[in-house]
């Protein structure tokens, strides 16, 4: 099991291009397809405070953000940090 997870949903570009770039960054994650489950759903929600979009990362139980911010270089130094610690 990985420490990062991703919730996605399929067809999605932007959660294509944020498993790209953990791809390209070789870091493993584990991936949760909400549009599988309400409940999925709902559990991101919660982790999230009421955010419905995807992708949503996490590490461990720390929220790192969507994919707009993880590509940002705040989001990869949060990222890297999170992974670190």
């Amino acid at each position: 099991m990985s420490n990062i997870l991703v919730y996605t949903r399929p067809q999605c570009h932007f959660c294509q291009k944020l498993k790209g770039f953990l791809d390209e960054k070789g870091f493993s994650y584990d991936e949760v397809n909400v549009a599988e489950s309400a409940e999925m759903q709902a559990e991101m929600e919660g982790k999230t405070g009421g955010i419905g979009s995807v992708p949503q990362l996490f590490v461990g139980e720390q929220y790192i953000g969507d994919c707009f911010t993880v590509l940002s270089d705040a989001g990869q130094e949060k990222l890297n940090a999170a992974l670190a610690g």
